[in-house]
């Protein structure tokens, strides 16, 4: 089973770095996966996710715990999104497409990773819409864009959030 995960960063601190346990058999947490956005910024919301062994028997609530480093990482870059929409392919799925943007003074190397989660019409999380990562070679210099296609399936996305990251050069 896997738990999708936001946490907002409340602080007046960048942290990043975020790792996430939980109790019980897990059989992968979500620091193995990673959390994106890689640095968290007062008042910014990373998305990430735990798999679980075993199914969450109903009205259990796992324990988990979040832990971070202060600061910026200095090894992963946090990509903008410049532009996003969801396209119909032949057959019913859907995908999402867009173009990232490298607002750092420093390069980001490739792979550049995009993740999508979906909301439900609730507002709450329904799970990870897909990840995929950005076409092209080479390093995306500052302002440089990027385009990206993450495939959603036949159930769609109808609300999502974006996020991305490319290692510093």
């Amino acid at each position: 089973m896997t738990l999708y995960v936001m946490v907002k960063n409340n602080t007046k601190t960048t942290y990043s770095g975020l790792k996430l346990t939980a109790s019980g058999a897990v059989s992968g947490s979500g620091d193995r996966q990673g959390f994106n956005p890689v640095s968290v910024a007062p008042g910014q919301v990373a998305l990430g996710y735990v798999h679980f062994a075993t199914r969450i028997p109903a009205g259990a609530t796992p324990s988990l715990a979040l832990s971070a480093r202060k600061g910026v990482d200095k090894r992963l870059r946090d990509l903008g999104l410049g532009a996003a929409k969801v396209v119909i392919n032949p057959g019913g799925s859907s995908a999402l497409r867009g173009t990232l943007v490298n607002p750092s003074r420093s390069p980001a190397r490739r792979p550049l990773i995009v993740d999508v989660f979906c909301f439900k019409p609730d507002g709450s999380l329904s799970g990870t819409g897909g990840q995929g990562a950005a076409s092209g070679s080479g390093s995306l210099g500052q302002l440089a864009t990027a385009a990206f296609a993450v495939q959603l399936g036949r159930g769609g996305c109808p609300t999502f959030l974006v996020a991305a990251s490319g290692r510093a050069s």
